[in-house]
Formats: structure tokens, C-alpha cells, sequence
């Protein structure tokens, strides 16, 4: 049985600490893992199953009077029972939670994440006003740099664990888990993205006002476990 080959596309990786763009030819040519045929029945019975959960337990329904969940399910469940293969019925599926509008909801077949919803999301930094505002980055690896202001405040920025993107477990000072709860913030930053410019971080510079609140004789370095 042939492999199916992904669509040519370009794929490009962007370093803003060198400002250097790399092409990944990898991509271009990928093979896609083979996917498992399915019938019309077994589509039928695992795109009810989805559609059920979602409408049984999915609590954002009650913010998102717009959709139609039950249209939905008869827009897409004919779909859905002519895919010919596992990977065709999890596109179906990608495609009907899309209409969610969810950040957080997707569909992922074997190591494979389809395509989910998205926004556009302006980016609440700006890293070419840290080394103006904290001094001269140092790099310690290729993922991690930091710096030191003037009056002892640290910076670091760790862009990657071990090669992959960070995954981390956020938890509150009593250790519990902040997934599904939220935390408010401490310190309010009204900033809006065109605030964020080359020459000013607005973040940047309240976590630092707040941080020199503290005397600098009192500031203790933070220790290695």
C-alpha cells in the first residue's frame, strides 16, 4: 500500500534572537503514517460518541448561544459516515469542533494533531525591547539566555526544554493545579498591543517596577534544589 504524501508547503523556522529564517525542507515532501480503513458504521457510531460527550459534558454551550449543536451534528454526520478512512473521519471531526470556536479544543489521531481553532493573538511582549530595558542578553544555551539589570534583577527566558516545546504544570503557592481554574493576576497591566513596541515591553517594565519595591539589601538569590 502507497503512503500518502502531505501537500507540498513551506515550511519555515523563525529565530527572533538572531532574527534569521531557516527552511525546513523535511516537511516538504513528509509521509503522512498510513491510516486504518473504517465502514460507514463504525464512522457512525464514533462520531455519535463524540457528538454525545460534547453534549453531555461540554459546559461552554451556555457562553456560545450561537451554536447550533444539533444542526451541527446533521450537517456533519453524513460526512462523517462517507469517510473512507480513520484519519478522513478525525478531519470531519476537527472540522465540526472548529465551529466551537475553542482554543482549547482539538482532535489528535495516534501522534498526529489536526488542525484546530484559531485566532489571531497579538503577542504580549516585546523581545526587541528587553535587551533595552534589562541590559545585554547572555546565552547560556541555544534555548536559554538571560540577563542582569544594573541594580541586580534577574531576567531569564528559556525557550525550549530539552529541544521541544516548554510543558510545564502550573500550580498555585499551596500546590495546587491552576488547569481548569484560572488565577487572577496579581498585577494589572492595561496595555494594548499597539503599546508593545521595540523600544517599550509595558509587562516587562511593571514586573520590574515591582520587583525594585523590595530593597536591594534584602533581595536574595534564588537557590539551586
Amino acid at each position: 500500500m502507497s503512503r500518502r504524501l502531505r501537500q507540498p508547503a513551506w515550511a519555515l523556522a523563525a529565530d527572533t534572537l538572531t532574527q534569521q529564517v531557516e527552511y525546513v525542507p523535511a516537511f516538504f515532501t513528509r509521509a503522512l503514517p498510513e491510516s486504518r480503513p473504517t465502514t460507514r458504521e463504525a464512522a457512525a457510531q464514533a462520531f455519535d460518541e463524540v457528538w454525545q460527550a460534547f453534549d453531555r459534558e461540554y459546559a461552554m454551550f451556555v457562553l456560545k448561544p450561537q451554536v447550533d449543536w444539533s444542526g451541527l451534528r446533521e450537517e456533519y454526520r453524513p460526512r462523517a459516515q462517507a469517510a473512507r478512512t480513520e484519519y478522513d473521519l478525525a478531519a470531519v471531526l476537527a472540522e465540526m469542533l472548529r465551529r466551537l470556536e475553542d482554543l482549547h479544543v482539538s482532535v489528535r489521531l495516534g501522534p498526529e494533531w489536526l488542525p484546530g481553532y484559531t485566532r489571531p493573538r497579538p503577542l504580549n511582549a516585546s523581545w526587541a525591547a528587553v535587551e533595552r530595558t534589562v541590559g545585554a542578553l547572555q546565552k547560556s544555551h541555544a534555548d536559554l539566555v538571560w540577563a542582569r539589570t544594573s541594580d541586580g534583577v534577574g531576567y531569564v527566558n528559556v525557550r525550549r526544554l530539552n529541544g521541544e516545546e516548554p510543558r510545564w504544570l502550573d500550580l498555585d503557592p499551596f500546590g495546587t493545579p491552576l488547569d481548569g481554574r484560572g488565577v487572577q493576576p496579581a498585577i494589572r497591566i492595561d496595555a494594548k498591543p499597539e503599546d508593545f513596541t521595540p523600544e517599550r515591553d509595558p509587562v516587562l517594565e511593571a514586573a520590574l517596577t515591582h520587583l525594585r519595591k523590595q530593597p536591594q539589601a534584602e533581595r536574595k538569590p534564588a537557590r539551586r534544589q
